[in-house]
């Protein structure tokens, strides 16, 4: 097999850094075939533009500092432009940094007392709005530049499709509506909250003996803050408002992606509203129609596709937090519902509170999932078309169709589907039914407090004791040494204890008790063992380096291909040209399926050796450290741990990413110029899994992390049961004599 031919030609080509989503306004159209002729019809009803039906959502969000664009109240798009020399701007940065203060204060409130999921519901509520403030001013950049390209398809299909006879509400309508229901039970949700906790300040403040009813109110609700601060009515003045943003900010992330699925939705309608518009009497066959029409229908339904991908590029970072921040507090939220509620008011604040949550949750997920609905609604047109008119531009639509996922992603971790749902909802119920489980088991433990102690506790009442491998071999030795000076410090602390002078031999002992325990120490001994140590720490480690390196060299081939490829993507090829692509892709896949076969083994060893020391690090985490140092290196390493185990994992699935972008290219060649050629190279596009396994029993794809991740907390969560179980049926132990357990 020949070397890889594009890579000659990318050194002449200019680049531009990473390849895009396709640019909409280069999908070609056959003017001569459109049905609209005059220049109105590419205007848009305003009532049915996507940024004017956007601009009253996006006003209100800028005055609680979320998405600083300017120009929002301009007619067009065109208007729109973003500038960091704005109040808005620093509005927003105002409220991001308020948002990482108070994480900050429920960081350090966590490592100073016991771990309660109220403290970790805090931090996790606080640091998801600064996140989504971020976020947004992350699209602010870009957004501009994107509303222009989606307006400019709204004009392009707005010349086909009658939107007036699809249904009688106008976008601009339903956006009104959603926002309204959604920003109006987000007012309620809030009001409960405070009248709830006013209610627990008064009851607090009776028993306490208080009478200032405010402080106990501020103390109650944000005790990260005036547990280490005296309270001062400016300060819960700044506190309540950065509160009352990183609530909006939560509800406005779930509404805007809402507001963007159903906007994409009402495209992909009136597309397929026009297909259905050909059907027979019987709806068992559709009208014949000319070549062109679906060859314009099919330009139409990647038009979609690619803004439908393009869309994702720009919000599937919010996506991700938005089901990963709602999924949490939905499971502590089910885990409360355990708990007694002490009054008449916190218990309708927390139905509704719970009762919206879920309906948010919901609502993202199955509008979103519309979209990929309404994508796969053109096939059964496309499979009624008779035999003559079924031509290669309706083999090409159907094959699209079929073969193109079209959805909202999480960051490429999992898309939104209908069956996601349902997958979400197994997932809840298992994990609450183990916290429900050991919950119990905890509680079994614990003295009965009343209701309203618990509203009254204390927060102070828990309180308890360069190059890729040149920075990976840094953490390695680090890590290593690390751990040499935890095991000294403890051996010292044994030494002592035990009046044993001799510290290397206590050393040896804690660290290799398997030899010590059964042989007399020596020294030549423990020279031997040592080496084979770090021989063993050093391959263990470099398992994980090879892998990382090997996915980084496979994935750059991939990537001199695509770019070279992305380059074609308005021009005309001919089939020679496809012929030695679809070769050099066949070579790049046939290379991928020959190195897998000989490091799969590496691959399942590597994930099953780091995810069973995730699981022992976890339990770990729970028992008690004897000293500082100890603390450093168990947190180091774990640290060091986990970072190798993404990395080998997102390193891996870039093979896999790499290798579907060819689709968006062929899945938009012009009909002179498809082929038998690009057929059959988009045939392997879309059907070969190319990437590397664990000896066949799994594919290292993005999908894969979510599944380990889900797995982990599972088993984790059994573990912590099982152990506690343990505990109680051994006799307690001072820390020093589980240290120093010499025999």
């Amino acid at each position: 097999m020949s070397e890889l031919r594009f890579r000659a030609t990318l050194a002449e080509s200019p680049q531009h850094g990473r390849y895009e989503t396709f640019k909409m306004d280069s999908i070609p159209i056959d003017a001569s075939r459109s049905s609209a002729s005059n220049s109105g019809a590419n205007l848009i009803e305003s009532t049915r533009s996507f940024h004017c039906a956007l601009k009253p959502i996006v006003t209100l969000a800028q005055c609680f500092a979320v998405f600083p664009v300017d120009g929002v109240q301009s007619s067009d798009a065109s208007s729109l432009k973003f500038t960091w020399k704005s109040f808005k701007v620093l509005y927003c940065c105002l409220s991001a940094t308020g948002s990482i203060v108070l994480t900050m204060f429920s960081v350090y409130r966590l490592a100073t007392t016991s771990i309660t999921s109220s403290k970790t519901s805090n931090l996790v509520f606080f640091f998801t709005a600064g996140i989504t403030v971020l976020l947004f001013l992350k699209l602010s950049r870009q957004w501009p530049s994107f509303a222009v390209s989606w307006e400019n398809m709204e004009r392009e299909l707005a010349a086909r499709h009658n939107s007036r006879r699809l249904n009688a509400i106008s976008l601009i309508l339903k956006f009104k509506i959603l926002s309204a229901v959604v920003m109006i039970l987000a007012l309620v949700e809030h009001t409960l909250s405070i009248l709830s906790g006013y209610v627990s300040a008064i009851e607090c403040a009776h028993i306490r003996g208080h009478s200032d009813i405010v402080a106990t109110y501020f103390s109650l609700q944000f005790p990260q803050i005036f547990t280490e601060t005296n309270y001062a009515n400016w300060k819960g003045v700044i506190v309540q408002y950065i509160n009352i943003l990183s609530t909006f900010s939560w509800s406005f992330m779930d509404l805007f992606l809402i507001l963007i699925s159903v906007a994409l939705t009402d495209q992909f309608k009136q597309l397929n509203h026009r297909l259905y518009s050909i059907r027979g009497k019987h709806c068992f066959v559709v009208k014949a129609m000319p070549e062109w029409w679906w060859a314009e229908a099919r330009v139409d339904f990647n038009r979609l596709a690619a803004m439908t991908r393009r869309v994702d590029d720009k919000i599937s970072d919010i996506v991700m937090l938005s089901f990963s921040t709602n999924l949490y507090f939905i499971c502590i939220q089910l885990l409360n519902s355990f708990k007694p509620l002490p009054n008449a008011i916190q218990t309708v604040y927390f139905c509704f509170s719970f009762g919206f949550l879920l309906s948010r949750t919901v609502a993202v997920s199955l509008y979103a999932a519309s979209v990929h609905d309404e994508s796969l609604l053109p096939a059964p047109i496309l499979y009624s078309v008779c035999s003559a008119s079924y031509s290669a531009e309706v083999r090409r639509f159907l094959n699209q169709v079929t073969t193109d996922h079209v959805s909202l992603t999480g960051m490429k971790f999992f898309s939104i589907t209908r069956s996601l749902i349902l997958t979400v909802a197994g997932t809840i119920v298992t994990y609450e039914l183990i916290l429900v489980q050991f919950n119990a088991v905890q509680s079994d433990h614990q003295h009965s407090v009343s209701n309203i102690t618990k509203i009254c506790e204390s927060p102070d009442s828990s309180i308890t004791d360069v190059k890729i491998e040149e920075r990976y071999f840094c953490f390695l030795i680090a890590e290593h040494i690390l751990s040499i000076l935890s095991g000294y410090a403890r051996s010292v602390q044994c030494a002592r204890n035990h009046g044993n002078i001799d510290v290397a031999n206590v050393y040896f002992i804690l660290k290799f008790p398997e030899l010590f325990t059964k042989h007399n120490y020596a020294l030549w001994k423990a020279f031997i063992i040592k080496v084979v140590n770090i021989i063993s720490t050093f391959s263990w480690t470099f398992i994980d380096l090879f892998l990382i390196l090997m996915s980084v060299s496979l994935t750059d081939q991939f990537k001199y291909f695509n770019r070279r490829l992305y380059t074609t993507f308005d021009k005309i090829m001919p089939e020679d040209w496809w012929t030695e692509a679809r070769k050099d892709f066949n070579y790049l896949a046939t290379i991928t399926r020959k190195v897998d076969s000989e490091i799969s083994s590496i691959v399942l060893l590597s994930f099953s050796a780091n995810l069973y020391f995730i699981c022992i690090q976890l339990l770990n985490s729970f028992n008690p450290m004897p000293n500082v140092i100890h603390r450093i290196y168990f947190c180091f390493s774990f640290g060091f741990l986990l970072l190798r185990t993404v990395a080998v994992s997102l390193y891996a699935a870039n093979i896999h990413e790499e290798s579907l972008l060819p689709a968006s290219v062929l899945y938009n060649v012009e009909t002179t110029s498809f082929s038998i050629e690009v057929e059959r190279f988009l045939s392997q596009v879309t059907t070969d899994h190319i990437s590397l396994t664990g000896m066949k029993f799994f594919s290292v794809t993005r999908s894969l992390i979510l599944t380990v991740v889900g797995t982990i907390v599972t088993y984790e969560l059994v573990l912590m049961q099982f152990n506690s179980i343990q505990d109680d049926q051994q006799e307690n132990s001072s820390n020093m004599t589980k240290v120093c357990n010499l025999k």
